[in-house]
């Protein structure tokens, strides 16, 4: 079964954005890649998004990502969800909103 690592989630968001601050780990249960979780942060607006494309979260190929009040707030605002294809964009777009 496939599944979004942080590794790949950080070249997307690179090739999209770069200068990110990307602080994303790979989520492991019985060292078996589960996906990721982690902090995106606009450095340039303050702006920063949690994201977590864990299978765990009740979805197989929907990402869970909202807007977080820091790199350590893990409650944040309302969920979104996106296809793991397209979580990349997503959260660049939630960036440049929430920077206005």
């Amino acid at each position: 079964m496939y599944t979004l690592n942080a590794v790949k989630l950080r070249n997307e968001l690179n090739a999209l954005r770069p200068g990110l601050k990307i602080e994303l780990k790979n989520v492991r249960i019985n060292g078996t890649l589960q996906g990721c979780s982690g902090f995106i942060t606009d450095e340039s607006t303050g702006v920063v998004v949690y994201v977590s494309t864990d299978r765990n979260h009740g979805t197989v190929s929907t990402a869970l990502y909202r807007l977080a009040r820091s790199n350590r707030d893990f409650t944040g605002y309302g969920n979104n969800f996106a296809l793991w294809a397209d979580l990349a964009s997503d959260v660049v777009a939630l960036l440049d909103r929430s920077a206005r």
